[in-house]
């Protein structure tokens, strides 16, 4: 399926902020979903762009790959391809999903970022609320999902924001801070 996000980075303050109005647009109601990232010693799939996850949510499990990354008009735009799992492996074997990497690639689990997600439905977009753990870190984030700019803009214009698009999402956030924790084992 392909998937079309608008991301932004938010400080504390405007993730408040930004509660607070989306909060007219529906229930507040959070939910925990943890993804679990698998990569390569290399990290084949940082490099490459791509993303291989398990997503814990709702007491499922969901094995995720989003690759084709493509980014224009402050949309990043992938396919993903998904199947529910029933218990979380330490590693996935290429051959058990589609995918370009070849039959012999082996992922390995290298940690997790936890989200407490707030949803809400805006004209024809699912506006998500994040806050995000991992490895020690913490940030804030808006994602918007939906079919095309336009409807991006209409929403940005409806909750009264002027974020910045970011191209940098949860994974490559976690990729850094795990690059970081590996340079400072001693």
């Amino acid at each position: 399926m392909e998937e079309n996000e608008f991301k932004a980075l938010v400080t504390i303050q405007q993730y408040e902020q930004l509660l607070g109005v989306l909060s007219r647009y529906g229930n507040l109601h959070k939910t925990v979903q943890i993804n679990y990232y698998y990569d390569t010693a290399d990290l084949m799939l940082y490099q490459t762009g791509n993303t291989l996850r398990a997503r814990q949510k709702d007491g499922k499990l969901l094995l995720q790959h989003k690759h084709g990354k493509q980014i224009s008009e402050n949309l990043v735009t992938s396919m993903e391809y998904e199947q529910p799992i029933a218990e979380l492996p330490r590693r996935i074997f290429a051959k058990s999903f589609p995918n370009p990497y070849g039959e012999d690639a082996v992922f390995s689990l290298i940690g997790c970022l936890v989200t407490v997600r707030a949803d809400f439905s805006i004209l024809n977009a699912i506006v998500s609320l994040d806050e995000n753990y991992y490895l020690g870190a913490s940030d804030y984030e808006l994602e918007i999902e939906t079919q095309d700019a336009e409807s991006v803009e209409n929403v940005l214009r409806i909750i009264g924001s002027n974020l910045v698009f970011s191209a940098v999402g949860k994974y490559k956030r976690f990729i850094s801070a795990y690059i970081e924790t590996q340079d400072n084992v001693l």
